[in-house]
């Protein structure tokens, strides 16, 4: 029997994605707390269910964690990315989901390869693995990458009145290129290039990527950043406003968000 997407299949760095043996079929495999997204592994069917139940479980830990002042940093974390990814589920269509997966392995997969065929000896192999599980490093590269796309976008905006008045300079002499028709034809080409722009960073990639960063960062009150460039744009969104509002108060425990959820009411048949 396959096993679901587990803590140890979301430490590995030992084994490469092609080796894994649970549900994520490699796509989750050594992406450090990844176990937190589970429910996305989970066929589309039963996967709001499970993700319910995940996020019941990560809100008892949480509490509890409070209640003792026990690692509560980490418990917080894990539930406020159960619940984020709870609320992608029922937000979103299947479709949606699988790029959030798609997205995860595409940045896992190569890191993960080149760490199980680099030559380490048995204590440097612990060392990495200590380090990847522990430190910001995925989390850290989202939020890089994050960083690079809106500072080309920036750049692309300021370049896009230059690089359509280019375009439209170099059309030559003709009778019917008078001053208004160039003058529509560069404002068009500059809303044209914009929109390349745009289909260079795909707008569900990137967002994704913001889901992802989230998603692994060990604790995201100590990565200012992934606060900044991950959850904040996914405010309202996948973040909800109680989420966020827990998060930015540094997880208080008399918040609302940690309650029992009300009893639904049976659908009637």
């Amino acid at each position: 029997m396959i096993r679901g997407h587990s803590v140890n299949c979301a430490d590995a760095v030992r084994t490469t994605p092609a080796e894994c043996t649970c549900a994520c079929a490699g796509d989750f495999h050594g992406g450090p707390h990844t176990e937190r997204i589970r429910a996305l592994v989970w066929d589309p069917g039963r996967r709001a269910n499970y993700s319910r139940t995940q996020v019941s479980k990560a809100k008892k830990k949480a509490r509890d964690a409070l209640a003792m002042n026990a690692a509560a940093q980490e418990a917080c974390a894990d539930f406020a990315v159960t619940h984020m990814i709870d609320v992608l589920i029922a937000e979103t269509h299947a479709t949606e989901q699988q790029v959030a997966r798609e997205t995860l392995k595409t940045v896992l997969e190569p890191f993960v390869e080149e760490i199980v065929n680099a030559d380490l000896d048995e204590a440097e192999a612990r060392n990495i693995e200590t380090a990847v599980n522990n430190l910001h490093i995925i989390c850290a590269l989202c939020v890089e990458t994050l960083k690079l796309i809106d500072q080309v976008k920036s750049l692309a905006n300021a370049a896009a009145d230059v690089i359509a008045q280019s375009v439209a300079d170099g059309l030559g002499d003709h009778t019917f290129l008078t001053t208004a028709v160039k003058a529509v034809l560069k404002d068009a080409l500059t809303r044209s290039f914009e929109a390349v722009i745009a289909l260079a960073a795909d707008p569900v990639k990137v967002k994704m990527l913001r889901v992802i960063g989230f998603a692994t960062c060990p604790n995201v009150k100590a990565h200012p950043e992934v606060e900044k460039y991950c959850v904040a744009p996914l405010a309202n969104e996948y973040v909800t406003a109680s989420l966020q509002e827990w998060i930015d108060q540094n997880f208080p425990s008399d918040s609302a968000l940690l309650k029992r959820a009300p009893r639904r009411n049976k659908k009637k048949t």
